[in-house]
């Protein structure tokens, strides 16, 4: 994953690299998260990968909503990609947008 490659959101013009196919990009107007398809299945939970954009040998996780889910998963991986102090900011989000999800 590099500068110039294309999300479902554009061209990627900002990667910063997780850890082992975890990476948060951003475009001229948005960006997310992608993980590797390898480690998406492995590691997300169906329900959750089901909701992924798949593309170019990832799922995608729109930066806004989707991945504030991928987080609530997996908040071990949040420390990896943002500021921890974040992670409850996020959680509230999820919460509170995808009521379905949750079964609430």
């Amino acid at each position: 994953m590099k500068n110039g490659n294309h999300s479902p959101w554009g061209t990627i013009q900002h990667v910063d690299c997780g850890n082992r196919g975890l990476f948060s990009v951003s475009t001229a107007g948005h960006g997310g998260l992608a993980i590797s398809l390898a480690r998406a299945k492995k590691e997300l939970s169906a329900k959750l990968f089901a909701r992924a954009i798949i593309q170019g040998g990832y799922a995608w996780f729109e930066e806004d909503c989707d991945a504030t889910l991928v987080f609530h998963e997996k908040p071990e991986w949040f420390k990896l990609v943002y500021k921890q102090e974040m992670l409850e900011v996020v959680s509230e989000s999820a919460a509170r947008l995808y009521q379905e999800y949750f079964g609430t």
